[in-house]
C-alpha cells in the first residue's frame, strides 16, 4: 500500500537587496522544484513556501547605495525576486513578505515570544560588549557597514563572519576595523545586547562530528564554541530590524 504524506519545504530566505543571480535560482530554489515535482508524481502533498529575509543588514546598505528606504529597496527586490522565480518556472505555494502587513505583525510577535521563552529558561542573557560607530554620522558599524582582516585567517572581510575561512568573531576582535562609508574615524562604545546560549557546547560538537560534519566545516564551528562557548548573538544595533517589548 502507497502511503500519501504532507511534506512542506522551505528553501533557503533570500535577501532583498538585489535581483538573483542564476547561482540562486539553479541552487536552493531549483532542487526545492525538483524534489516538489518528484514527489507530487508520486501522489504526496507538498507545499514549498519561503519568503524573503527583509530585516537583514544588506538591505540598509543596498538602500544606502540606491539612494532611497531601505522599505522601498526591499519592496522593490522582494517583487523582483519573486518576479524571477517565476521566469525560471519555479512554483511557490506563498512568497512571504514578512513586514507586509498580512505577517509583520505576527512575525515580530513570533520573535518576541521566543526571545521571552529563552530569557525564561536562562538560555538567554543580555551582555555588555564594545561596539564601533562611525564618528561622523554616529552609525552603528555592524554586518555591512564595517571592514577590516579576520582575526584568523587575516583576509579582508566584515560582519561577524569571513567568508574565506569561516571564522565568527565579536565586533571587537576585527584587526584594522574601519566603515565602509566614508573615511571616518572608529569609536568603540559599550552596547547591551541579548545572546543565546548553549548548556553544553561540547555536546554540540559531538553531535555534528556524528554527524559526519566535513572537517572544512567542523573546523570553525569547533573553534567559535572553543572561544565563544555557543554564544549566538540575537539583537544588535541599528536602525533597520524588528522593535518590541523584549527585543
Amino acid at each position: 500500500m502507497h502511503i500519501h504524506h504532507k511534506v512542506l519545504l522551505v528553501p533557503m530566505q533570500p535577501t532583498p537587496n538585489g535581483r538573483l543571480h542564476i547561482g540562486h535560482g539553479g541552487g536552493t530554489y531549483l532542487r526545492a522544484d525538483v524534489i516538489a515535482r518528484a514527489l507530487r508524481a508520486q501522489g504526496h502533498e507538498v507545499a514549498v513556501v519561503t519568503g524573503s529575509d527583509v530585516y537583514e543588514d544588506w538591505v540598509v546598505a543596498a538602500a544606502h547605495r540606491e539612494g532611497r528606504s531601505p522599505e522601498e529597496t526591499y519592496r522593490d527586490h522582494h517583487t523582483g525576486i519573486a518576479r524571477d522565480l517565476s521566469r525560471l518556472s519555479i512554483g511557490l505555494d506563498a512568497w512571504i513578505d514578512p513586514a507586509g502587513q498580512t505577517h509583520r505583525d505576527a512575525y515580530r510577535q513570533l520573535h518576541e515570544d521566543v526571545l521571552t521563552r529563552l530569557r525564561a529558561t536562562g538560555a538567554a542573557r543580555t551582555e555588555d560588549e564594545r561596539i564601533p560607530y562611525a564618528q561622523d554620522t554616529g552609525r552603528a558599524l555592524v554586518g555591512p557597514w564595517i571592514a577590516g582582516e579576520c582575526p584568523h585567517c587575516g583576509r579582508p572581510c566584515g560582519g561577524s563572519t569571513c567568508t574565506y575561512c569561516g571564522e565568527y568573531f565579536v565586533p571587537e576582535q576585527l584587526v584594522r576595523a574601519r566603515s565602509r562609508v566614508g573615511d571616518s574615524p572608529v569609536e568603540w562604545r559599550t552596547e547591551r545586547n541579548w545572546f543565546a546560549t548553549a548548556d553544553d557546547p561540547r555536546a554540540i560538537a559531538d553531535r555534528h562530528r556524528a554527524a559526519g560534519l566535513r572537517p572544512v566545516f567542523l573546523a570553525p564551528l569547533l573553534r567559535a564554541l572553543d572561544q565563544h562557548g555557543g554564544r549566538v548573538r540575537l539583537t544588535g544595533q541599528g536602525d533597520w530590524g524588528i522593535r518590541g517589548t523584549t527585543l
